[in-house]
């Protein structure tokens, strides 16, 4: 596999609004709503603190679900 410098797209606006909103629909299809602000400057941010709250959950009452999501959004 080629490498590949993910740096140089984490701050273009696009790559940004694609990335949540794939986010996004991978968590709805498990129920779990992920709110966006719209300001690409905050989302890593954004995403992050909803992120961990909904895995953290997971992890504390559903970890077969917790698989299926990650599995979905695939990560080993």
């Amino acid at each position: 596999m080629e490498s590949f410098d993910i740096e140089i797209y984490k701050t273009h606006t696009e790559f940004i609004l694609q990335t949540v909103a794939q986010i996004r629909k991978d968590f709805a299809m498990f129920g779990m709503q992920i709110e966006f602000t719209g300001t690409a400057d905050l989302a890593y941010d954004e995403m992050f603190a909803q992120l961990t709250v909904h895995v953290s959950g997971l992890m504390d009452t559903n970890l077969g679900r917790l698989n299926a999501l990650l599995y979905q959004v695939d990560v080993n």
